[in-house]
């Protein structure tokens, strides 16, 4: 069994009084907010990186039924004299700060691989204008598009990478996403082929499916 560990200083330190006063919440509840996004961690994000995940992610996780993007920011920025916060933005990403003494583990930078939907576009392709391409891979999402794009050598963007992942811990793929925006009625490239994952529509657009299928929620008119 997993566990935290939660010094008897936690509800006392500034940190914390900071992160409460930031969400305007009482040090019991900053706390068990802490722990709620901590514990998940433990499963989710198990070295601490948290680079995958956004503000609606991390909210949830920590059961934060505000605005996320506060969330995150005191988060951020609740370290006293602009020391480090309970999560730190650095170059090479997101993390849990002082993750290792929090889970116990030593604590390996090296991101664990996820289920990932991405997006991307070909710029010179004249057939392929206004289309984007909505994929699925477990590994890195550029390894797996270079493997697509590279015998004809054609130049791709990267619009988005999504951990495909629910709070849950159940996940989904591509296909999901297709059958959302399918059904919804966006034109496909080729749409009598078997395999077919591209599709007219705006990077908004595939944002608000990834979104609509990791909540379960609604998007317009169509309950997922």
């Amino acid at each position: 069994m997993a566990w935290i560990e939660a010094h008897q200083e936690l509800s006392r330190h500034p940190k914390t009084k900071r992160f409460a006063r930031m969400l305007r919440v009482t040090i019991p509840e900053a706390v068990g907010h802490l722990l709620m996004l901590w514990w998940w961690a433990l499963d989710y994000a198990e070295n601490g990186d948290i680079s995958r995940y956004d503000a609606f992610d991390l909210a949830d996780a920590a059961q934060w039924d505000g605005e996320p993007e506060e969330f995150l920011q005191a988060m951020i920025e609740c370290g006293p004299g602009g020391s480090s916060g309970f999560i730190e933005r650095t170059e090479e990403g997101m993390f849990i700060h002082d993750w290792e003494i929090y889970s116990g583990r030593p604590v390996d930078r090296r991101q664990k691989m996820l289920p990932i939907i991405y997006a991307y576009i070909l710029p010179d392709v004249k057939s392929h204008e206004g289309f984007i391409k909505i994929g699925y891979t477990e590994r890195d999402a550029e390894t797996r598009i270079k493997e697509q794009t590279h015998t004809a050598a054609l130049r791709y963007k990267i619009l988005l990478t999504e951990p495909a992942i629910r709070s849950d811990g159940s996940t989904f793929t591509d296909k999901d996403i297709h059958a959302l925006l399918s059904r919804k009625g966006y034109a496909q490239l080729n749409p009598d082929r078997e395999k077919n994952e591209w599709f007219r529509c705006s990077l908004s657009d595939v944002r608000r499916a990834i979104t609509a299928v990791r909540n379960r929620a609604f998007y317009g008119d169509l309950d997922i």
